[in-house]
């Protein structure tokens, strides 16, 4: 089973006063003792980019920095990288599923 993580649940990891912290750290810790069905967490390149950037201003650079590195060193963190080529092709999924 696949997993897609988004801005928020990084957010909510990092942040302690985030209403969802508790709620995001024991995800991530049952998923890092593989107590889940997912074994690789997926993301994009850029949920990283507006996860950073939202933390750099609203928690600071040590608690940005320290997720970015957190996303590049986890063996469980596959950041897909979204590209120019792409894009046409996800809007053609895009429209196709958004009209059925």
């Amino acid at each position: 089973m696949k997993l897609f993580v988004y801005s928020s649940a990084f957010i909510a990891r990092a942040m302690e006063h985030d209403k969802n912290h508790e709620a995001a750290g024991d995800v991530f810790r049952e998923l890092s003792r593989r107590r889940l069905p997912y074994h690789l967490l997926y993301t994009s390149n850029f949920v990283v980019d507006e996860t950073v950037t939202f933390l750099l201003y609203q928690a600071g650079p040590r608690t940005a920095l320290a997720v970015l590195e957190w996303i590049r060193a986890s063996p469980n963190v596959r950041v897909l990288h979204v590209s120019e080529e792409l894009e046409p092709i996800v809007d053609r999924e895009f429209r196709r599923y958004a009209s059925s």
